[in-house]
């Protein structure tokens, strides 16, 4: 299978959300220590999850549940803001 096998890796949403998931797992490889790994893992998780709700929730049949995906996307967006937000 070729890199556009599947219709949700054409979305520009998804194209943006891989990338800030690579730049989210680099920032916290720099700062990870002691005294942050929390923070560091909370980010990368939920800065991961964004890019995998897109792909999943397109892969939905019916509308409803892609709606479910998608929001749960968002809420991982507004998370990882929140955590950004913190200062840390």
């Amino acid at each position: 299978m070729g890199a556009s096998d599947f219709g949700f890796e054409r979305l520009d949403v998804y194209q943006r959300a891989l990338s800030f998931a690579q730049i989210a797992w680099q920032i916290t490889q720099k700062i990870r220590n002691t005294s942050n790994r929390s923070w560091c893992d909370q980010f990368e998780r939920a800065a991961m999850s964004i890019p995998l709700n897109i792909a999943e929730g397109s892969g939905r049949r019916f509308e409803k549940e892609k709606k479910s995906f998608y929001n749960i996307a968002q809420g991982s967006v507004f998370e990882c803001v929140a955590v950004m937000s913190l200062g840390y």
